[in-house]
């Protein structure tokens, strides 16, 4: 059996892009956008924001928000035919993720 696990946030979602807004609604701090070459570390945003404004992010995307943020998560363009692809391709197909909140 063939099975392929993969990750939403990241990699099927785009993630950053919208983690990024948040700063900019919040703090009027702007990041470039996401592309193959950026971000190039796992927490990008601490090299213009505080550590208190990213757990203000945080503590916004984990509350009464939280199913909002997660829920309007953009895809990625070709995560429709990546997955058609997989689903062709794989017996099974398992989402790791894992929800930060209540």
């Amino acid at each position: 059996m063939k099975v392929l696990t993969c990750d939403l946030d990241g990699v099927i979602f785009k993630f950053n892009d919208s983690y990024a807004k948040l700063f900019k609604d919040k703090f009027n701090i702007e990041f470039p956008l996401e592309t193959k070459n950026y971000p190039t570390e796992w927490n990008w945003e601490s090299q213009l924001a505080t550590k208190e404004q990213i757990d203000e992010v945080w503590q916004e995307i984990d509350g009464v928000k939280n199913s909002t943020f997660w829920r309007n998560l953009p895809p990625y363009p070709d995560a429709y035919d990546f997955l058609k692809q997989a689903k062709n391709e794989f017996d099974k197909i398992i989402f790791i993720t894992a929800r930060r909140g209540p």
